[in-house]
């Protein structure tokens, strides 16, 4: 995307990343991660209340789900044309 070849920006990346570790500590790491981890669970719960909201509510996602047959857990079938 930004013209940078793929095997310089993993060097990159992994050069920032042991520096970061290693200068911060293990302890900024685990917030670090801890943060992202809250952030893409708040992002996760706000687009499944916005899709349902805009659906019409729990009961119609429901409904429109079991029409399409998406609400069987189980599918142990070996066919890769079934989704």
């Amino acid at each position: 995307m930004v013209g940078i070849p793929l095997s310089t920006s993993v060097l990159i990346v992994g050069v920032v990343t042991t520096v970061y570790t290693t200068v911060g500590g293990l302890k900024a790491v685990v917030w670090t991660h801890l943060v992202q981890f809250a952030i893409v669970i708040l992002g996760i719960t706000l687009v499944i209340i916005t899709s349902f909201y805009g659906a019409g509510g729990a009961s119609e996602v429901l409904a429109l789900a079991g029409a399409q047959g998406r609400l069987q857990v189980f599918d142990f079938s070996l066919d890769p044309a079934v989704s």
